[in-house]
């Protein structure tokens, strides 16, 4: 479960910290693309800076700029219709429907 909260946030890191990575291991032009010893070792090491990296981005980032945005929807809903009683949290299901859009063709008079 925590995995699915924090893919976004993976998928957010990732290339920064392999991009980072190569260009460490990489700064001899001799060793350019190969992939040694030293590479294989730290691979590992990518798989958990990456997922303790994206944690960070989770909860420190991405959780109050989301209660932040609900908070503001709170303030132009009617709380009723916004925040769950229960857990506070954003229910979609019980939001007012949106007005059916009407099908034009041609040119309104």
């Amino acid at each position: 479960m925590f995995g699915g909260r924090i893919s976004y946030a993976v998928y957010l890191v990732h290339f920064v910290v392999l991009d980072v990575l190569l260009t460490v291991l990489w700064q001899d032009p001799a060793k350019h693309n190969v992939l040694g010893p030293g590479l294989a070792l730290a691979a590992p090491f990518l798989v958990l800076g990456c997922f303790g990296l994206a944690a960070g981005l989770h909860r420190y980032v991405e959780e109050p700029g989301r209660r932040l945005v609900v908070r503001g929807l709170d303030r132009l809903l009617p709380v009723e219709t916004v925040a769950d009683d229960r857990t506070g949290r954003l229910d979609l299901r019980t939001l007012p429907p949106l007005p059916a859009a009407r099908a034009t063709v041609g040119p309104t008079t």
